[in-house]
């Protein structure tokens, strides 16, 4: 983290680790080695440890003992206090300026562009090409699947989706599924033309892994199965987990984003219209699963 971020990029601000509760690091490290590594590769602020009180006591004590631990602890300390009065925080939880800064951040225009330019960049058409009747005929259905429940933002891209690419059916599924709830999901579809699906990975605290439930890819294995049946294409757009693209062999076409924003679902539908190029690169390494949906 010091060596890249730091000397080679030149970052200056605060570091910030992922959920330190993470099933792929609960399974592999302890809840101190998950405190004070982070914290030697350069981290400045820990993500949601276990217990907030414990940490900050498991910290002070290394720190107590090893002086090198002790020097990051306080250069992390000290962006961490710069960083909080460049915004008025050293005078005030409620300073003016600190509120004015936040509204600013909130409510100018100019930050959705940014969003909204970046989206657009990132956006990878990973497996095949679109035709330019391929969607604006309406000749489609649309299937949203998200591996994440209640989330109110996965649920606005969603509803995005059906306004911006309207299609003959849309269904959605946020739980896990039985084989007649996923054998009833495909049978209901109306076109024979294609089905877009949107699949929406969050990583869910404690699971470890960002990947569809079981009887959600039950659901993809009978679109996949059933395309072969009727000729029904199957288009994919996977937004979250890009990894997800090593079990669509089978799609016609496959597009990754890389969050549930928006934004990247706007860039996502200008892409499938065939309204923006979508010039995103590929930002890992996919091997293509024996297991394929």
């Amino acid at each position: 983290v010091t060596g890249l971020l730091r000397d080679e990029i030149g970052f200056q601000g605060l570091i910030v680790t992922d959920d330190l509760r993470m099933g792929a690091l609960a399974a592999g490290y302890s809840a101190r080695d998950r405190v004070i590594e982070p914290i030697l590769a350069g981290a400045d602020v820990l993500l949601t440890p276990e217990d907030p009180v414990e940490a900050i006591e498991t910290l002070h004590l290394a720190a107590s003992r090893d002086r090198a631990l002790e020097d990051r602890v306080r250069a992390s300390a000290r962006r961490v206090l710069v960083a909080k009065a460049s915004i008025g925080l050293h005078k005030s939880r409620d300073s003016d300026e600190s509120t004015e800064v936040f509204d600013v951040l909130m409510g100018d225009p100019h930050g959705q562009s940014i969003a909204d330019a970046m989206a657009r960049a990132s956006v990878t058409q990973y497996r095949g090409q679109y035709d330019e009747e391929d969607f604006s005929s309406g000749d489609f259905d649309l299937v949203h699947i998200s591996n994440f429940t209640r989330s109110a933002s996965i649920a606005t891209a969603m509803d995005s989706v059906d306004a911006w690419l309207p299609g003959l059916t849309s269904a959605r599924f946020t739980a896990e599924l039985s084989d007649e709830q996923a054998e009833r999901a495909v049978t209901s579809l109306k076109s024979e033309r294609a089905v877009v699906v949107f699949v929406y990975l969050r990583l869910a605290s404690g699971r470890g892994e960002a990947g569809l439930l079981p009887g959600q890819q039950r659901i993809m294995t009978r679109l996949f199965d059933s395309s072969l049946e009727s000729g029904r294409e199957v288009h994919v757009v996977v937004l979250g987990n890009p990894y997800a693209a090593a079990k669509l062999a089978r799609a016609r076409t496959v597009m990754l984003g890389y969050d549930q924003t928006v934004a990247t679902v706007r860039a996502a539908v200008d892409g499938l219209l065939g309204k923006a190029e979508l010039p995103g690169a590929l930002p890992v390494t996919i091997t293509e699963a024996s297991d394929a949906w």
